[in-house]
């Protein structure tokens, strides 16, 4: 994590959702901020809740419905609207409050975007 902080500070948090909450990619990618539970700021050593219901894997615009390289679909291996609950653990959650304040989400809730506004690219996090 302090590597990614170093190099590409907005993907801090992008990567910390993969390494201790094991979303894929494509999840965290797409994750809003009403999916995200925290506890209250100064009780420390709390835990939060993820609630992601959508993904957005990269296929290739010949391959979506919407013509654009990603088209949010339901979970792997799950139902389309069902919901899955993610722990967040205290440095999760720490992480999670940083980039809210430092970075916050886009007009649509996203926590990540590409540097023109657009979805966060594969090759940007991609290269890291």
């Amino acid at each position: 994590m302090a590597a990614v902080s170093k190099t590409a500070p907005r993907l801090t948090t992008f990567f910390g959702l993969m390494y201790y909450s094991a979303l894929r990619p494509a999840e965290a990618v797409d994750l809003t901020l009403d999916e995200i539970d925290l506890p209250k700021a100064g009780t420390g050593g709390e835990w939060g809740w993820l609630f992601p219901g959508d993904s957005a894997p990269a296929v290739g615009s010949d391959w979506t419905g919407n013509g654009k390289r990603r088209e949010s679909r339901e979970l792997k291996h799950r139902a389309r609207h069902a919901i899955r609950k993610v722990p967040i653990p205290p440095p999760l959650v720490a992480l999670l409050r940083h980039h809210l304040a430092e970075h916050g989400v886009s007009q649509d809730g996203l926590l990540f975007v590409g540097k023109r506004g657009g979805p966060l690219s594969e090759s940007v996090y991609g290269r890291l």
